[in-house]
């Protein structure tokens, strides 16, 4: 992408999460003309009333004058040329299929959930293909990234992935949703960027473990790699993927480990606080409460956060500068590439 667009459309965010609602923010900001579909009366109040915030989900951030909300799915659907969907993958059939024959024809929607259906192991993508009309399956993209609601809405530097099997599709969200502190890349790689997005969690999750446990940077590197090789071995199996088409869910995968790995270790060491302390499991919430969590995010620790997601994104550029030399990209994201990368940037030694 070689400039910033400046083109600005009418967009929805179907979805008054933490995420729907720092998307659409992000939209307003950016000039767009934003209306917000949210399941609870008080967000939609919230959000157009005088105080302008979506204090259930998204508390002390203030929505700017070109957000509005609307208890109308149906409005907001039929309204928009860009789409964002921002409803947890289990509500995705439930809340799209009763508005799925008023969508614009030529609207782009744009999954930003996260997730793989316990009973059917769909991915959105799969769901929305059973769902939708055939007329707008070429207009689907997806957004996935290591990406905060809350750093994205005080517009702290975020870089995220855009999927689309259709290039025109993935360009124009890429220059819609694109500003000097939301970095788009985009990618035709749609199982990749899923899946991967989907299946960090459970890397983040053993990371998180690792570092509550003390078990030191040489696991938790080492967690990291081998989770993400066997993760993109999975994804590989979906589909006939070019190898180079690999980075961009490595890069995303890499980092989402990285910062929900740490929440995971907070968790961990609250837990490990609270019994030290002799104390009952129903005072942990005392001594971990949700802002707790979020002080990693918004302490001390961001300039390092920053700094290691930079460096896991780095990765793609040096697999491309080992590709041109004659490499393969698989060993870039074995122990030799990914596994030495992750122990240098996320070592705190």
């Amino acid at each position: 992408m070689s400039g910033l667009s400046t083109e600005r459309t009418s967009v929805g965010v179907v979805g008054g999460g933490a995420w729907g609602t720092a998307l659409a923010v992000h939209c307003a900001r950016m000039g767009h003309q934003v209306q917000l579909w949210a399941l609870e009366p008080e967000v939609v109040a919230g959000i157009n009333g005088p105080d302008r915030e979506n204090s259930l989900y998204l508390p002390g951030h203030k929505c700017p004058a070109g957000l509005s909300a609307s208890s109308s799915l149906q409005e907001v659907t039929s309204s928009s040329n860009l789409l964002l969907i921002v409803v947890p993958t289990p509500f995705m059939e439930k809340t799209l299929a009763p508005v799925a024959a008023a969508l614009k024809p030529d609207s782009i929607l744009v999954s930003c959930t996260k997730g793989i259906l316990n009973d059917t192991l769909e991915t959105p993508h799969e769901i929305l293909l059973r769902v939708l009309p055939g007329a707008v399956h070429s207009q689907l993209a997806y957004l996935s990234g290591p990406s905060f609601a809350s750093e994205v809405v005080q517009g702290l530097p975020t870089v995220v992935t855009i999927a689309a099997q259709e290039e025109s599709v993935a360009a124009r969200v890429q220059a819609l949703l694109s500003t000097p502190r939301f970095r788009c890349y985009r990618t035709n790689d749609v199982i990749g960027v899923e899946l991967g997005g989907a299946l960090k969690n459970v890397l983040a999750i053993a990371c998180g473990i690792s570092d509550g446990l003390n078990l030191g940077n040489n696991a938790r590197a080492a967690l990291i790699t081998r989770g993400a090789s066997a993760v993109l071995r999975s994804t590989a199996v979906q589909g006939p993927i070019m190898l180079v088409s690999l980075l961009p869910p490595l890069q995303c995968l890499t980092c989402n480990i990285l910062i929900t790995s740490r929440l995971v270790s907070l968790l961990c060491e609250c837990n490990s606080s609270s019994f030290s302390t002799n104390k009952p499991h129903s005072s942990l919430s005392q001594y971990c409460n949700h802002s707790s969590l979020l002080e990693w995010v918004q302490g001390r620790h961001r300039v390092q956060h920053v700094a290691r997601c930079c460096a896991a994104a780095g990765l793609a550029e040096i697999t491309r500068l080992a590709v041109a030399k004659g490499a393969n990209p698989l060993t870039m994201g074995g122990l030799a590439g990914m596994g030495d990368l992750v122990l240098t940037c996320t070592g705190d030694t």
